[in-house]
């Protein structure tokens, strides 16, 4: 009779553990339902005056950080490319036809100016048909 009073207890203690760990985990889930609803209003709140400008017409859509970032990489990497073209094909003329450094400062200057040609493409805004 020990043994059924013994696990009936254990029974009683496991469904009690059980029905605590079903009450927390419901605690923690209505706590998670409202942080996720105080986020949310957070969230709306810091967008709506974007989401106004772009329904006004007041920004345009690509114009975010991202976008700048890209720009200033792509201007970095016009004047750098140009710069070494430049000054690699003078270095080979130079060694090829033994004028050194000449063709290497020419060039170069001129990958210079094709860069900087290259910046105010990419940066002058395009006509819009």
């Amino acid at each position: 009779m020990t043994k059924n009073k013994e696990k009936n207890r254990y029974l009683d203690d496991a469904a009690d553990s059980m029905a605590k760990s079903a009450r927390e985990s419901q605690r923690e889930s209505e706590l998670l339902t409202e942080r996720l609803g105080r986020l949310k209003k957070s969230v709306d709140a810091h967008q709506l005056p974007r989401r106004l400008a772009k329904k006004n017409n007041e920004i345009n859509e690509t114009d975010s950080g991202a976008d700048s970032y890209g720009y200033g990489v792509t201007m970095a990497l016009e004047m750098f490319v140009t710069l070494a073209v430049g000054v690699g094909f003078g270095w080979g003329l130079d060694k090829w036809l033994g004028t050194r450094p000449w063709l290497t400062i020419i060039l170069g200057f001129l990958g210079i100016l094709a860069g900087i040609i290259n910046v105010i493409r990419i940066t002058t805004p395009r006509k819009q048909f």
